[in-house]
Formats: C-alpha cells, sequence, structure tokens
C-alpha cells in the first residue's frame, strides 16, 4: 500500500474521531424560506383545476350513459317493429346448417336412414 494514502487514511480517521458527531447548524433563516402567497396561489388554481376536470368528466359520463340506454331503448324498438324474418324458430321456419349434424336426413338406429 502507497505510504502517501495511508498517512491520508489515518489523518482522516483521526479527524473524524476529534470532532465527534455533527451537529445541525440553522444557517438559513426559517422566515427566507416560507412557501408564501406564490404557492398559496398555485396550490389553490390546481386544485380548482382538479374540481373542473372531475365536474366535466362527470358531465361526459353522464352523457354517455344517457346514449347508451337511448340507443338500446331504439334497438328494442326497432326489433319489436319489425317483421320476423322467415326462418325465425318463431315463424316454424327453418334455416339449414350444414355443420350441424343434428340436422339433415333422420338416421335410425342401424344407421341406415328412413329406409325401412
Amino acid at each position: 500500500m502507497n505510504p502517501h494514502l495511508l498517512a491520508i487514511s489515518l489523518a482522516s480517521k483521526r479527524w473524524v474521531a476529534e470532532s465527534g458527531t455533527p451537529s445541525p447548524t440553522n444557517s438559513v433563516n426559517p422566515d427566507d424560506v416560507a412557501p408564501g402567497m406564490g404557492a398559496f396561489v398555485i396550490a389553490f388554481l390546481l386544485a380548482l383545476v382538479v374540481i373542473v376536470l372531475i365536474w366535466s368528466m362527470t358531465r361526459h359520463l353522464r352523457r354517455v350513459q344517457l346514449r347508451g340506454q337511448a340507443q338500446s331503448q331504439d334497438l328494442e324498438n326497432h326489433e319489436a317493429a319489425a317483421p320476423p324474418e322467415s326462418g325465425d324458430a318463431e315463424t316454424g321456419g327453418s334455416q339449414s346448417d350444414p355443420d350441424d349434424p343434428e340436422q339433415g336426413e333422420d338416421v335410425s338406429e342401424n344407421g341406415k336412414g328412413d329406409e325401412e
């Protein structure tokens, strides 16, 4: 180890040991660092902006909710007034689905159909 670094290290340890625990010094006047009127105005304006934004958001959410209710009501009224299409279950019509194994020709238990 370098003898100069050793000497500096020992000197710094002795200086810290002699000085003891450092105590805080009050070098700044507390009256000079008070928030003041400017900080109050900024905080007040920020609170005012937040209140206005919440009020506006509430209005917009109510409008969206009312429009959704009106659209669903219009859709229900339109479906009730529209004549049923052919093939609906209510009219007795049948639509064939080629992928549905339940539809198509009737197959008896022996798998040959209605040929008997």
